[in-house]
């Protein structure tokens, strides 16, 4: 079984080696981390791998103990090929899709009523499904 790790340690680093202090694998493997959390942008990815520092630092290389910056996110972003990180990705990811799957995506309304909070109230659109 593949890790994710592996996956992303195939993919060559655009970055030129001079002044280059956070492993590309460790800052990609940070920027996923903290898009699963829901923190997309760049300073939010910072801000997740800074609020995480500790518990980072003990299951990958940080030096001197310090998160990616903002600015290091950003320069390995630009610099990057988006598919080769989406290709390693799925590469990890199709392991774990052994039978069928189904992807269904539904959304609720709110604020469509004077009570929307009232559990009466909720209501759930399947909006739609594939197979995948």
């Amino acid at each position: 079984m593949k890790n994710l790790v592996s996956c992303l340690a195939k993919i060559k680093d655009p970055r030129k080696a001079k002044g280059i202090r956070h492993d590309q694998t460790t800052t990609l493997l940070i920027m996923i981390m903290s898009i699963m959390c829901g923190h997309t942008g760049l300073n939010a990815m910072a801000r997740f791998a800074k609020s995480h520092r500790e518990e980072l630092a003990k299951v990958m290389p940080l030096p001197r103990g310090k998160a990616p910056s903002s600015a290091t996110i950003k320069r390995l972003s630009k610099a990057i090929n988006f598919e080769q990180i989406c290709k390693a990705f799925n590469k990890w990811m199709i392991q774990y899709f052994k039978e069928e799957n189904i992807a269904i995506d539904g959304k609720s309304i709110n604020s469509t009523v004077s009570s929307c909070h009232d559990s009466k109230q909720n209501f759930v659109s399947l909006v739609s499904w594939s197979k995948i």
